[in-house]
């Protein structure tokens, strides 16, 4: 028996999304395809991941703004995670209070990527962009 858990999110249109998906980090796209080859997914869908380029950090100015966006963030998404984690509902169910908390959050980081990030340190969701 395989338990798996899922997060979900409102369907909401993004600039990120009207640019074109992101391109996955080397180790989520190797997780994908190992993941894949192991459970005997059919070889069409094995040949799609292959086809897949992994996002790199190209530039001195995107090595420095992801870390600065890490320092940033990183804090107040731990806080908030830790605070869901004492707060969850049975079944690990996070309150409504909760919910928002974290889809603000989120918001925020968001915004701070497309409208400051982005601008200064460079694209960060796809290489050569």
């Amino acid at each position: 028996s395989l338990t798996a858990y899922t997060l979900l999110a409102k369907d909401r249109p993004s600039s990120r999304m009207r640019r074109g998906p992101g391109q996955p980090s080397r180790r989520y796209l190797e997780l994908l395809r190992t993941g894949a080859r192991e459970h005997g997914l059919p070889e069409a869908y094995q040949a799609w991941l292959a086809g897949l380029e992994a996002y790199r950090v190209g530039s001195l100015a995107q090595r420095v703004g992801q870390s600065l966006f890490s320092f940033t963030w990183m804090p107040w998404l731990m806080g908030s995670m830790l605070l869901n984690g004492f707060t969850a509902r049975k079944g690990g169910v996070a309150s409504p209070w909760s919910r928002a908390l974290m889809e603000s959050l989120f918001g925020a980081m968001w915004l701070s990527y497309d409208y400051g990030f982005r601008w200064v340190f460079g694209e960060g969701e796809r290489a050569g962009a």
